[in-house]
C-alpha cells in the first residue's frame, strides 16, 4: 500500500473518530476528546525526546512526555473547573522544578559537564509539543466550541493535504530548495494556501459563527496556513539534527504522532488568539 492510500486510510479513521468527540460525546466539556489531546501530546514528546537522544542531546525520556502531557490535562481542569486560574504556568514553573531536581539528584552526582543540555532539552520536550497542545484544549473553550475546533483543523488540514498533493502532481519544477525541507514547491504551497482559504468559507453557511468579514477571514486564513507551514519547516529542522525522516512509525502514513500535528501545534496559538480578536 503506498504512502497516499495509507494516508486516505488514516484520514478515515481519524476524522470520523473526531467527529464523534466533537458533536456526540461532548460530556464533561469535551473529556473525551481532551484524553485524546492528551494522548497526542505524550505520543509527540516522547518522539521529540527519541530524536533528541539521537542528536546526542540528554534528555528525560519518560519523565518529560509524562510533564508535556499532563500539561493539556491541567489546561482541561483550568477551563472546565478554575476557569479564574491560572494552572498552566503555575504548572509549566512546577515542571521546570521538577525536571533540575531530578538532574540535580542523586546528591554523589560530580559531573555537571551536561547539566546545561540536560536541562534545555529535557524543557524543551515539555514546552515543545506539551505547552502548544494546551491551546488546542483552549480552543474548545471557545464560543461555540465543536465549529471553533472544526475550523482550526479544517484549515491546517486542507493546507497540509492540498500542499502534499499539489506538490506531488505539479510542484517538481517549482521546487523551493529550502535545505531544511527540499521536496516543498512554489506549487504546493501556492495550492495549500488556496485551499485553507476556500474550504473554511463554508462556515459561514452555519448560522451566527462567523461575523468576520470574509476579505479579513480570507486574511486570517491565509496568515494561519503560513504558520502551519512553519510548524511543518519547524519539526523537518528538528528531525534532520538527528538525520531521521519521520518521528516514529506509529501512524500508518503519517509517520509519528510529531509528524501529524506539525502543523497544528504552531497555528493553535495562533488561532485562540487572532480567532477571539477578530470576533470581538
Amino acid at each position: 500500500m503506498n504512502k497516499l492510500l495509507k494516508r486516505l486510510l488514516l484520514v478515515a479513521i481519524i476524522f470520523p473518530t473526531i467527529y464523534l468527540c466533537l458533536f456526540v460525546f461532548t460530556f464533561q466539556s469535551h473529556l473525551l476528546f481532551n484524553v485524546l489531546i492528551a494522548v497526542f501530546a505524550f505520543g509527540s514528546a516522547f518522539e521529540m525526546a527519541g530524536i533528541l537522544k539521537k542528536a546526542q542531546f540528554e534528555v528525560m525520556q519518560w519523565l518529560s512526555p509524562v510533564l508535556s502531557a499532563l500539561l493539556p490535562i491541567i489546561a482541561y481542569v483550568n477551563y472546565a473547573f478554575y476557569p479564574d486560574l491560572d494552572l498552566v504556568h503555575l504548572f509549566l514553573i512546577l515542571s521546570f522544578i521538577i525536571v533540575f531536581l531530578k538532574i540535580l539528584f542523586p546528591l554523589n552526582n560530580k559531573d555537571f559537564s551536561k547539566t546545561i543540555k540536560s536541562l534545555a532539552s529535557s524543557v524543551l520536550v515539555i514546552v515543545y509539543p506539551g505547552y502548544f497542545f494546551t491551546y488546542m484544549v483552549k480552543i474548545l473553550s471557545l464560543e461555540s466550541p465543536h465549529w471553533s475546533f472544526l475550523l482550526y483543523l479544517l484549515i491546517v488540514f486542507a493546507n497540509e493535504i492540498f500542499a502534499y498533493l499539489i506538490g506531488n502532481f505539479m510542484g517538481r519544477k517549482s521546487k523551493l530548495n529550502l535545505p531544511v525541507s527540499p521536496n516543498k514547491s512554489i506549487a504546493g504551497f501556492v495550492g495549500g494556501s488556496v485551499a485553507a482559504i476556500v474550504f473554511p468559507l463554508v462556515f459561514y453557511v452555519i448560522p451566527g459563527f462567523l461575523t468576520i468579514e470574509p476579505w479579513v477571514f480570507v486574511l486570517f486564513c491565509l496568515f494561519l496556513s503560513v504558520i502551519a507551514n512553519l510548524g511543518d519547516l519547524i519539526e523537518s529542522a528538528i528531525k534532520r539534527s538527528a538525520a531521521i525522516k519521520d518521528s516514529g512509525n506509529s501512524l500508518a502514513g503519517r509517520g509519528g504522532f510529531f509528524d501529524s500535528v506539525d502543523g497544528l501545534l504552531l497555528s493553535a496559538p495562533f488561532y485562540y488568539w487572532l480567532f477571539q480578536f477578530l470576533k470581538g
